[in-house]
């Protein structure tokens, strides 16, 4: 399968400008061939400052939509109404957990108290509502219909694809729920002919279009920040879910930093939630296993938001301070305000990006302008260090 990284998400100014400048070429009746105005004189009549109007001329140019020509300028190389066109009648399905359509463009998610411990304040689905979110951006903006199809329980997902896949629906991009027997039947569907795009986790090897955070170097960064503060002995937490893609991918990253660094990888301080109290997870018994050992860990790696979550607010009913007693870094991509400290780093998925760029690559297998084998799309991920400053971790004396 090929990896393709795409080194800048697309913001929505950049979008804007897209349809903007071919409004402007429709209006000029411009054919193929025809000379564009100069970025100044975009910038001047549509209002828009050069950088936005330079990035998406270059989107243009990249695509082969637009072609710059040295000492010259730029032309129009061919119809770019086509893929719009084709896409205006498109109807694309975003089929991911706990969403609903409150009204049209609108999209919520329930409040949910999942396995996070009853100490945290109810939260929402962040990554699948912010994921749904870029995907309508896009497809509004390129005359394209969005259909919900919510899904809360593991073989309904693959229901809603199946269901759109027969008809109505020309393409869905999907957050799935890892099921290995599913594989093989999704890559039938795409086989078939049915644009299908997964979101923030995949099925590896097969062969099916996926958009995803780069999981592996987010990891090695974390880990190798905990490095550098002193750290040696750092535990990785996980869930039950120990074989999705994203936690496969950032225990990947979390070993090669380890090897990078010469720390020997010890299975006894990879734990997972070891209780489960009033249907919540706890990593108390983990957390105790650690801190009593011989050589006892002094940082804590959370491969997801809930793992970082509960792992948390079970430190603070052990009286662990964080981060001077234990440092904790983990993946979380809720909002938190500036003027709330955080004792914990954080890695923060672009989880908009990830719809945008999901949503586009449906559309383009739509339009047939997409690249013959399966996309690998990687996006990086922000590594936001605490706002609190622990302690240095001081040598051990022997």
């Amino acid at each position: 399968m090929n990896k393709r990284s795409i080194p800048e998400v697309r913001t929505m100014a950049v979008e804007k400008v897209r349809n903007l400048v071919v409004d402007y070429i429709n209006d000029k009746g411009l054919e193929p061939g025809d000379k564009i105005p100069s970025e100044r004189v975009l910038s001047e009549h549509l209002g828009i400052s050069r950088t936005t109007i330079a990035k998406a001329m270059a989107s243009f140019i990249d695509e082969g939509i637009l072609v710059r020509r040295e000492r010259s300028g730029t032309y129009v190389h061919g119809n770019m109404l086509e893929s719009q066109v084709k896409n205006e009648s498109s109807t694309i399905a975003v089929v991911m957990p706990w969403l609903s359509e409150v009204a049209p463009g609108q999209l919520d998610c329930p409040t949910i108290q999942t396995r996070v411990p009853k100490q945290i304040p109810s939260r929402r689905d962040t990554l699948a509502l912010q994921v749904a979110h870029g995907v309508l951006a896009f497809a509004q903006d390129h005359n394209c219909r969005v259909v919900v199809k919510s899904y809360d329980w593991i073989h309904s997902e693959f229901e809603n694809i199946c269901s759109g896949s027969r008809g109505g629906i020309d393409g869905a991009v999907v957050i799935p729920e890892y099921m290995a027997e599913h594989s093989p039947h999704y890559e039938a569907i795409v086989e078939s002919g049915f644009p299908l795009v997964f979101v923030d986790h995949y099925y590896p090897g097969a062969r099916i279009d996926s958009v995803v955070t780069n999981n592996i170097s987010a990891a090695r960064d974390a880990t190798r920040f905990l490095i550098s503060r002193g750290h040696k002995r750092i535990a990785f937490f996980t869930d039950f879910v120990c074989v999705v893609s994203s936690t496969v991918d950032r225990e990947t990253g979390y070993k090669m930093a380890l090897d990078e660094a010469g720390i020997d990888y010890d299975e006894d301080i990879i734990r997972s939630q070891e209780i489960v109290r009033n249907g919540t997870w706890s990593y108390e018994l983990a957390l105790e296993h650690c801190l009593n050992l011989r050589d006892p860990v002094t940082a804590v790696f959370c491969a997801t938001d809930e793992v970082l979550l509960t792992t948390y607010a079970c430190m603070s009913r052990m009286g662990i301070r964080v981060p001077n007693t234990v440092e904790l870094v983990g993946f979380l991509d809720e909002h938190i305000p500036e003027m709330m400290f955080a004792p914990f780093t954080r890695v923060v998925q672009d989880t908009y990006g990830l719809g945008m760029n999901a949503v586009r690559l449906v559309l383009d297998r739509v339009a047939e302008n997409a690249a013959r084998e399966p996309q690998h799309v990687e996006l990086p991920g922000v590594l936001m260090p605490s706002i609190i400053e622990a302690a240095p971790v001081l040598p051990r004396l022997a």
